[in-house]
């Protein structure tokens, strides 16, 4: 079935929807606040509330993983429909080129994280080209803020996997400078192991939407009411009270 249906039968996939559970498989990155594991080893964060919000007011359900898998071999998964859906993509060629952009869901901001008291009040991306002074600026391994870095011009350092290994590698100066997601950085500032010690400069390199995605090989159909149902949730004010909630931690 086609994104396009007629609409007797678009009416009678909806009484479908809502008659029985449409399961989809989804993953989980390693990265604050997106997804967070709890002590107790459950998950929480901002991309688990909305999929329980989804759940709440649609007939989806989604099969969720026990463990996080590194973010191109969930591309990867979207690409080989090993994977259904996932929360939340930044765009880039390649990536449409692997699955489908359905909605965004929410934006982020690119931010500079530096050890405090050092690298003075970074207000650019060429005020942080000139400081960096040619070392390498440390991103996440996969991200497409690193295209964005050498776009303009700064060499990139993407080896590691996490916030938190980024974190260490700034502590242990094997770098001078991170750039990454607003939420996840001061997600991790804040736990307490890092604040004091590390500070996130108050210029903002750029903003982009995080986007709800699907397989090539989910159907169009369904793909279409996912739209339509995040878009729902949007008017009604509901999306917008969970981000808000991260927003203001």
């Amino acid at each position: 079935m086609k994104a396009r249906i007629p609409g007797v039968v678009a009416f009678f996939l909806a009484s479908f929807v809502f008659a029985q559970s449409i399961p989809l498989r989804t993953e989980y990155q390693d990265t604050a606040s997106k997804v967070i594991r709890r002590h107790d080893g459950s998950f929480a964060g901002i991309c688990v509330e909305l999929m329980d919000l989804l759940e709440s007011r649609t007939a989806y359900r989604f099969k969720r993983p026990d463990s996080f898998m590194p973010l191109r071999r969930i591309v990867d998964a979207l690409r080989m429909g090993e994977t259904d859906v996932y929360f939340a993509l930044l765009k880039n060629p390649e990536r449409e080129r692997a699955c489908v952009f359905v909605e965004p869901l929410y934006s982020v901001r690119y931010v500079i994280v530096s050890r405090a008291g050092e690298g003075g009040d970074i207000a650019s991306i060429a005020q942080l080209k000139a400081a960096s002074a040619g070392a390498p600026v440390l991103t996440l391994s996969g991200s497409t803020i690193r295209d964005f870095l050498v776009e303009n011009g700064i060499e990139c350092d993407d080896g590691a996997g996490t916030v938190i290994q980024n974190f260490d590698k700034l502590l242990a100066n094997r770098g001078q400078f991170l750039v990454y997601q607003d939420l996840a950085v001061e997600h991790e500032i804040r736990k307490g192991r890092y604040e004091g010690r590390l500070r996130v400069h108050p210029a903002t390199l750029a903003e982009e939407p995080l986007w709800l995605v699907c397989s090539k090989r989910v159907d169009g159909a369904i793909v279409a009411d996912l739209r339509d149902s995040v878009r729902r949730l949007k008017a009604s004010g509901e999306w917008g009270a969970v981000v808000g909630r991260y927003r203001a931690r």
